[in-house]
């Protein structure tokens, strides 16, 4: 993805405004990428007194609904995203994290990216919450990556006819969620975690796509204008308007 380009009505390397029908190719501007591989180092940090304590970590970290809806061990929500259940759930997990996170960061920015992260890891496990089995135990990083995923979508969904094969990024970032979803189904996976993270990820991901602006010069170059009141006001009433639709679900079900 880093090869990605605009196509749009700007001419070759020059100070003025572009003439009439011009088109040339400029290079997206991308943030640099630090948040992913600090999240991977967390999740692996977590992961050894994981394997030494397995039992005791999952009894005061992972998720579990009835004791997050009855009992009020909020934390749970949190905390379970960064638990995993064996070397080969952390393994394929960071290695998600690595090729999504990398290109949602460079997209998005590390505030951004941070902010769907976090979001989407909340979105899922309330979504657990809100539909699984009351005594069911669910760990791991999932529903937060799959919230990047759908970042991602949102992503190549707004820029779809400025950006060089974008329709192609579009086909195999949604196969890629069909796919992960179908994953859900299998036994000892959770389907409502990743569900959740994939749709509260989209849905910011929507509001936070980075808008470019072309700024002529020497050369003629793209920047990233920041993001406006008008979204961020947005993006915190639909992330106050999942949570409130989540948290009346748990109520009712309480």
């Amino acid at each position: 993805m880093s090869d990605t380009v605009l196509e749009g009505a700007v001419v070759e390397e020059a100070s003025s405004a572009p003439s009439p029908g011009a088109s040339v190719r400029l290079r997206f501007p991308f943030y640099p990428i630090r948040v992913t591989y600090l999240l991977i180092a967390l999740n692996v940090l977590v992961f050894i007194p994981t394997e030494l304590l397995r039992d005791t970590v999952y009894m005061y970290g992972g998720l579990v609904p009835l004791l997050v809806f009855q009992y009020g061990q909020w934390w749970r929500v949190l905390t379970a995203g960064f638990i995993h259940g064996g070397p080969s759930h952390i393994a394929f997990n960071m290695y998600a994290l690595y090729s999504f996170g990398r290109a949602a960061e460079r997209f998005f920015g590390p505030a951004r990216f941070s902010a769907i992260y976090l979001l989407a890891l909340l979105g899922g496990s309330m979504t657990v919450i809100a539909f699984d089995a009351g005594d069911s135990l669910t760990v791991g990083a999932s529903g937060a990556i799959l919230g990047l995923l759908g970042a991602l979508i949102a992503y190549f969904w707004q820029h779809q006819q400025k950006i060089t094969g974008a329709k192609a990024q579009l086909t195999n970032l949604a196969t890629t969620a069909a796919i992960n979803l179908g994953i859900g189904l299998l036994p000892q996976v959770s389907l409502w975690g990743h569900l959740g993270g994939l749709v509260a990820g989209f849905m910011l991901g929507l509001v936070l796509v980075p808008v470019y602006e072309v700024v002529y010069g020497y050369p003629i170059r793209l920047e990233i204008a920041p993001l406006g009141r008008e979204k961020r006001l947005t993006s915190m009433l639909i992330v106050a308007g999942w949570l409130l639709l989540l948290g009346a679900t748990i109520w009712l079900r309480g």
